[in-house]
């Protein structure tokens, strides 16, 4: 079973990855940088993230994702498609993300952010729990290798 498991999750994470690379390479021509600029160790640190979010009668009381925008270059997000739970800040509130069945959410993360001189902004979001419904999402992110970090 978990040999399954190990091979399912491989396959999807090759998938994500030729989809975040093509994403990026659209990004790149957007942008005016060179072709392929993030495959170069840039984008050889992605991390797969799953959560689940079981129901609570008073959401309330428990700890979701407060707000915050992703720390990573992008992030793609598979929602749960039949329950509602992120939600975007524009204009002074949050605005519910409605799941669309087998489509991604790419969040443009704070690193691309900072690379792109703020002509692409990372969007504030959160998630909130459900109060009767479980709910699970994964997300791969895109994230730079310490190696290219510099301090200042």
């Amino acid at each position: 079973m978990i040999f399954l498991l190990l091979q399912i999750v491989g396959k999807y994470t090759i998938e994500l990855r030729k989809l975040g690379l093509k994403i990026l390479d659209v990004l790149c021509e957007g942008l005016g940088l060179t072709p392929n600029y993030f495959n170069e160790g840039l984008s050889e640190n992605p991390a797969l993230l799953v959560h689940h979010y079981p129901p609570c009668p008073d959401p309330s009381l428990t700890l979701d994702a407060a707000k915050h925008r992703d720390p990573s270059i992008i992030t793609i997000l598979l929602q749960d498609e039949k329950v509602h739970g992120l939600q975007v800040h524009k204009d002074g509130e949050w605005i519910g993300v409605e799941p669309i069945p087998n489509a991604f959410v790419v969040n443009i993360g704070l690193l691309l952010q900072i690379i792109s001189n703020r002509r692409l902004v990372g969007a504030e979001h959160r998630v909130v729990t459900n109060s009767s419904t479980p709910r699970t999402s994964v997300a791969y992110c895109w994230e730079i290798q310490n190696q290219f970090l510099t301090s200042v």
